[in-house]
């Protein structure tokens, strides 16, 4: 899912569909999915049940406190009804060397790539955190630190 700008990056990278988030809902195409991964923090449990096959989960990596209590509570309905009920998911993720090691490999063999927006040098580091916050990157962005 991007915005109009980013459909022919996403198809770059080998996305199989891309839904422009502007001129469609993606819960309102994509049906039947185990999963829903928001790595932005900008759905829901609620909001993506139409996407979500029974038993779905709607899995964030952006805590808060909504998302906790349904994590809380669709979990508890989950063990009560036999695992038939859509739950929600909180991902905390800790940097990890081994996996980092693995990433680096499959990007040094070309396996999976790394799109980068912008480079700072570690003197601009307020200017790269405004522009992360302004939501309007393609990429990542990377303070250089020499």
């Amino acid at each position: 899912m991007t915005s109009t700008g980013n459909v022919a990056l996403l198809q770059s990278l080998g996305a199989d569909r891309v839904i422009d988030y502007k001129n469609q809902r993606f819960a309102s195409v994509v049906r039947d999915q185990d999963a829903v991964f928001d790595t932005i923090g900008k759905e829901s449990l609620a909001s993506c049940r139409p996407a979500l096959a029974p038993g779905g989960r709607y899995i964030t990596t952006i805590p808060d406190g909504r998302t906790a209590l349904q994590a809380t509570f669709s979990g508890l309905l989950r063990l009560v009804s036999g695992g038939s009920i859509q739950t929600a998911h909180m991902v905390l993720v800790q940097a990890n060397g081994t996996h980092l090691e693995t990433i680096s490999s499959l990007m040094s063999k070309g396996q999976i790539r790394s799109v980068i927006d912008t480079v700072y040098p570690l003197s601009e580091a307020r200017a790269a955190h405004e522009k992360s916050r302004s939501w309007r990157t393609r990429g990542k962005l990377v303070l250089a630190v020499r």
